[in-house]
């Protein structure tokens, strides 16, 4: 259900800003990786975010992190809103 909300979202995102976006749950110590999108950059991935234990990992460089931030965070509300309802 996770990854069916949040992928066409990612791609668009990916395709905008020229970067490979990973999202990924926590799980203990680990993080469980729920969903990826855009075409691999060969650049070391970074976490961008983390929101109610889910993170946003990102390769790419000159992105708008701001934007990318605030689209992640609108993802993880639609998410968890969707587990409560």
């Amino acid at each position: 259900m996770e990854k069916e909300i949040c992928i066409s979202e990612l791609k668009r995102l990916s395709h905008l800003y020229d970067i490979e976006i990973t999202v990924a749950k926590k799980a203990g110590r680990r993080w469980s990786y729920i969903v990826n999108a855009g075409e691999e950059k060969f650049l070391p991935s970074q976490i961008v975010d983390q929101f109610e234990g889910y993170a946003l990992f990102v390769e790419g460089k000159d992105f708008d992190n701001e934007a990318v931030v605030n689209a992640f965070r609108k993802i993880i509300k639609k998410i968890n809103a969707q587990k409560g309802g």
